[in-house]
């Protein structure tokens, strides 16, 4: 498939690393190549070893490939790395909340990086609290909540600086099935509601 601009491009991408022990090189990911369009979701499946996590990391731009070229929004990710301040929302597969902050402070942190005024941050990481099913849980700290709402609070904090791309790395997979179920549910959801909007605006500079 190929698409007039789009979101993210993958040309005959390859990445070798050097093994840790010396002997040889290792290849990641093969002369790869595909094309994400706007509004799109997509799913990577593959068993351990086949280049997921590699692949997730030259387009998020934690490395650059080792041959072909990797284009997000029409830029490269690695080397225009600050260009994507706020552009890339990512959601881990564990909620990797910061324990003295409130699931509140939580979803603030990303607006207050970015330096958004206050009180409008505020509204906007409540907001999003209140959509994901939190109300009321504003002030309780990680240890209070389940495993289910943390997910939800690292949902709300990537969805907070409305990304232009979301990343998400087996966000579900250390929830049991019936929640992990419900949440991947409510974050398709989501995605369509706010995502789509967001993609079709995407600017491609």
């Amino acid at each position: 498939m190929t698409s007039a601009n789009p979101v993210i491009r993958f040309q005959e991408v390859s990445k070798v690393f050097r093994r840790p022990d010396g002997r040889g090189d290792f290849l990641a990911v093969d002369r790869l190549s595909f094309e994400i369009a706007a509004g799109e979701i997509v799913a990577v499946l593959g068993k351990t070893g086949c280049g997921k996590s590699t692949m997730f990391n030259l387009v998020a731009g934690l490395m650059d490939p080792t041959s072909g070229t990797v284009a997000v929004i029409g830029h490269d990710p690695f080397r225009e790395f600050d260009y994507f301040r706020a552009k890339i929302g990512v959601i881990f597969q564990n909620d990797r909340l910061m324990p003295w902050r409130t699931a509140l402070d939580n979803v603030l942190l990303g607006l207050q990086i970015l330096q958004a005024e206050p009180q409008q941050a505020k509204a906007v990481a409540k907001g999003w609290l209140a959509r994901l099913g939190l109300s009321g849980h504003e002030n309780d700290y990680p240890h209070a909540l389940s495993g289910g709402m943390r997910q939800r609070v690292s949902i709300a904090r990537a969805f907070a600086v409305d990304p232009e791309i979301l990343l998400c790395d087996e966000p579900f997979s250390s929830l049991d099935e019936m929640t992990a179920r419900d949440l991947r549910a409510e974050f398709v959801r989501l995605v369509r509601q706010n995502g789509d909007r967001r993609f079709r605006h995407a600017p491609h500079q």
